[in-house]
């Protein structure tokens, strides 16, 4: 006597029953007999030795899931073939399959990045703003928390009541954990504020101080020519030359000496008193606050001097 199943029965007739006393009743024996067979059978029909065995659709699934995580992954969708890999490693599939995508499932975990929100408004962090990928909405608030992405370019748009939209180009590597992407909104200053801060150019005092010292220089110029003339003239007129006393040719010679210094001396202070005017720097002002009165140079009609400079001239005395 012989199962079809795959484990073999004993027969249950070749093993005699004795009693307490000595063998039993016949009649009792064949329904001992009876009695073991069916309890054999029905444990080997339905024990757990075939609960250890996936059924067809758990190996379908596998069979699905082992062969879509490849493909994913290949084409760059770790977060997909993440989900896949899970399928494939549980527990109900064969152990053939479960061993590759336990090992898979390691490399994919270590692959998967993930970004960091954070959003500010002039300077301060703000927490009602949402933020989608590539259209999918991410995060309704800013929480702190990773998202993980798959590797590739992404286009993170971040939103917020009463303001324009943010949109970030990303590109996100594999590997990469808690990448920080910042969106920062910043108010505009308003026209009136811009007003309220200005430039100026003020006046060095060294300007007016070479300016005067130049002005000075003039005025001797002015002077000391005007007495060499009257020098001149008064020799002239007194008929002396050429045998004149050597005083008052030296005299006269001074007063045209000083004159000469006097310009020179007026010409070297304007030129650079110009020179301090036109390259001083800018300074930034407020509007709001008053500068200090301060001194301003008018320009006005000078007298055209008629004289010569003395080295034109030539004494023969």
């Amino acid at each position: 006597m012989s199962d079809p199943s795959p484990c073999a029965v004993l027969p249950v007739s070749r093993v005699p029953w004795t009693g307490p006393s000595g063998p039993a009743d016949p009649r009792l024996s064949a329904l001992g007999r009876v009695t073991a067979t069916a309890v054999i059978v029905a444990m080997l029909s339905s024990g757990p030795a075939r609960a250890l065995e996936p059924s067809d659709a758990n190996k379908s699934a596998c069979r699905d899931a082992y062969e879509a995580s490849q493909l994913r992954r290949r084409a760059g969708e770790l977060v997909v073939a993440r989900a896949q890999l899970r399928i494939c490693g549980g527990e109900d599939c064969p152990a053939i399959m479960r061993s590759d995508c336990v090992r898979w499932l390691a490399d994919v975990e270590l692959d998967v990045p993930s970004l960091v929100f954070e959003a500010r408004s002039d300077g301060v962090p703000v927490f009602d703003a949402s933020v989608t990928i590539d259209g999918h909405e991410v995060a309704r608030q800013i929480d702190g928390r990773p998202i993980e992405i798959d590797p590739g370019i992404h286009v993170a748009r971040f939103e917020r009541k009463g303001t324009s939209a943010i949109e970030l180009r990303l590109i996100v590597r594999g590997g990469e954990k808690n990448r920080l992407v910042l969106a920062e909104w910043t108010t505009p200053k308003s026209t009136q504020d811009s007003a309220l801060v200005r430039t100026d150019r003020p006046v060095p005092p060294s300007v007016y101080i070479t300016a005067a010292i130049g002005a000075s220089g003039i005025a001797g110029f002015a002077i000391a020519g005007v007495l060499g003339n009257s020098a001149k003239s008064d020799l002239e007129a007194s008929g002396c030359a050429p045998f004149c006393a050597r005083d008052k040719v030296t005299t006269m010679r001074n007063e045209y000496l000083a004159a000469d210094v006097g310009l020179g001396i007026a010409i070297a202070e304007l030129v650079t008193s110009a020179l301090i005017f036109a390259t001083r720097p800018d300074r930034i002002v407020n509007a709001r606050t008053q500068a200090a009165p301060r001194a301003a140079l008018h320009a006005s009609p000078a007298a055209t001097l008629s004289m010569r400079p003395s080295l034109w001239w030539q004494v023969s005395f």
